[in-house]
């Protein structure tokens, strides 16, 4: 049987305004996942679902799940079948 090399896991970053109307959703999903030691962030703002939210959060988001994409970390992942 191959073995398959272990490959770093995704990073799930998520955020919701505790206005939104998905809020509670958001909540019950941050609480599975913390229940099943599935590594995460979940950060949730005052506001709702919308533009001024988004733009005011975008920048914060976009570090969050682009953290691990440095040269060194994709070097270290296996090469897509396609490349």
């Amino acid at each position: 049987m191959e073995v398959l090399p272990r490959t770093p896991a995704p990073v799930i970053y998520f955020d919701c305004g505790a206005d939104d109307e998905n809020v509670a959703d958001n909540r019950a999903f941050d609480r599975l996942l913390t229940s099943l030691g599935v590594p995460h962030t979940y950060v949730e703002y005052g506001g709702g679902h919308g533009w001024s939210s988004w733009r005011s959060h975008l920048a914060q988001s976009l570090i969050a799940v682009t953290a691990g994409m440095s040269d060194a970390s994709l070097a270290e992942r296996p090469a897509a079948p396609f490349e």
